[in-house]
């Protein structure tokens, strides 16, 4: 056995053991500070292997003690690469109370990474008053095949707008990626992950940002990422949505509460049922989403606007997006809202709602499909592939009295008469005038489902329309 040096206190003559706390060091540098190597050592992170093996034993107690040592100290923790590439835990890490989690570790794909021996429970439960700061390592189940749990559970009221970053974080192999009850103020960024039932499942995420993230989806049924709850202020930037696998939806919004602002810019989403769903929880009212400059390639609906609701969305801004689907835009309600300057090929359609009202359709190229527009208060105009039509073939008015109203585009009608030229026309109750020879009709300028009337005798009128 080594005995510790000591020196002896010249005052008292008493001997002292030699520790940390008795050395100093000065780095070197103009007005750099003496500290003792004790107080050093408390700046340095708290490494993992302090505590665990990383050998691929059970290191559940090891890390559990780690995670607890970093909280409670207010310290770094560094997941450093183990010897054998394997932490395994049996069980929940958890880590709770009022304290802040910082660790990072030394890469998110072939370095540091945490392995959870567990099919149906979580691995890292967090549920804390302070801020987190996850970043650089990976969480993964051991066999794959997982049925239930999360790699990262974040939960507890008091997170709201508290605020952290999950930074290049790996979860593979995993049933849920992140998981959150409670999840405000967050980016979540450069992180990667191929679940079995969804990516991110995240209630009340107002104000986060979801940022330049891989998932992809492993079954039928997975999900992307879904947003629930208070979901105003929420970004979701950049993110590559894909698999090999087809699954149901890339990113689906259900609000929970009265708000406004939801941003859905630069993703791509691909091989999925429905691309981007937003909907509500029932009876209430959002304002200002856009969705802008994504590609989508769904096999059903690349943007779906579910609820029909009047009035429940408005200032929905759907522009500038590359679609792919059976339908490129589904809005069964909406008001004030503007489709434009998208292209939606594949054959896919534009459905506007009988709900929707005070909505312009304008510039987008229709490779094949068709635009179905139920509301009177809508107006849908140049649209290359769909409208303008050009100049229709002359068409009979019908008996006289016959009332003549124009679709969801505006339009010009020219009316003629061969003979006895005697064809009045009317509009909102006002006379536009009578056909006064078999060369000059008379022109009615229409907006969308606007209507006028024509009376004759004795020679029937033909019109021909011009929609715009």
């Amino acid at each position: 056995m080594v005995t510790p040096p000591q020196f002896v206190n010249w005052l008292t003559g008493t001997p002292k053991v030699i520790d940390a706390s008795d050395l100093t060091f000065t780095q070197s540098g103009s007005g750099a500070l003496t500290k003792t190597i004790d107080q050093i050592l408390k700046l340095d992170p708290i490494h993992s292997l302090e505590f665990a093996k990383g050998d691929g034993s059970d290191d559940t107690v090891a890390l559990q003690n780690w995670l607890n040592a970093c909280t409670s100290n207010n310290r770094l923790g560094y997941l450093d690469v183990a010897p054998a590439r394997l932490y395994i835990v049996r069980s929940p890490l958890v880590v709770s109370g009022a304290v802040n989690l910082n660790i990072v570790g030394e890469g998110n794909y072939t370095g540091s990474a945490i392995w959870l021996d567990s099919t149906t429970s979580d691995l890292l439960q967090i549920n804390i008053t302070g801020r987190t700061y996850l970043s650089n390592f990976g969480l993964r189940t051991v066999t794959g095949g997982a049925t239930a749990g999360a790699m990262l559970n974040i939960g507890g009221a008091a997170l709201t707008n508290v605020g952290g970053l999950l930074d290049r974080l790996s979860m593979q192999t995993c049933w849920n990626g992140i998981v959150s009850t409670s999840f405000g103020a967050y980016d979540i960024q450069f992180c990667d992950m191929a679940p079995n039932n969804i990516g991110m499942l995240i209630d009340t995420p107002g104000d986060s940002q979801i940022f330049d993230c891989k998932i992809a989806p492993q079954s039928a049924s997975g999900i992307g990422i879904s947003l629930t709850g208070a979901v105003a202020g929420s970004r979701i930037l950049s993110n590559k949505i894909n698999s090999g696998t087809p699954y149901d939806t890339a990113i689906k919004v259900v609000v929970g509460s009265s708000d406004g602002d939801f941003f859905v810019i630069g993703n791509s989403l691909e091989a999925c049922s429905v691309g981007f769903s937003f909907d509500q929880a029932g009876g209430l009212s959002f304002g200002n989403v856009q969705i802008i400059g994504n590609e989508i390639a769904s096999n059903g609906r690349p943007i779906y606007f579910p609820n029909a609701t009047a009035g429940w969305v408005s200032r929905p801004m759907i522009i500038g997006n590359v679609l792919y689907g059976v339908t490129g835009v589904t809005l069964n309600a909406g008001s004030y809202f503007t489709i434009a300057d998208n292209v939606i090929d594949g054959g896919g359609n534009l459905v506007i709602g009988a709900s929707c009202a005070n909505g312009t359709v304008h510039d987008n190229v229709m490779e094949s499909g068709s635009i179905s527009n139920s509301s009177p208060s809508v107006i849908v105009h140049d649209n290359p592939g769909y409208n303008p039509v050009g100049i229709s073939a002359a068409v009979s008015t019908g008996v006289t009295g016959a009332t003549i109203t124009a679709g969801a585009s505006p339009e010009t009608h020219y009316i003629k008469q061969s003979a006895t030229f005697n064809a009045a026309v009317t509009k909102g109750g006002q006379s536009i005038g009578t056909v006064p020879s078999a060369n000059v009709p008379i022109v009615v300028q229409l907006g969308p489902f606007e209507s006028y009337t024509v009376t004759w005798a004795t020679t029937q009128p033909t019109y021909t329309k011009d929609v715009h």
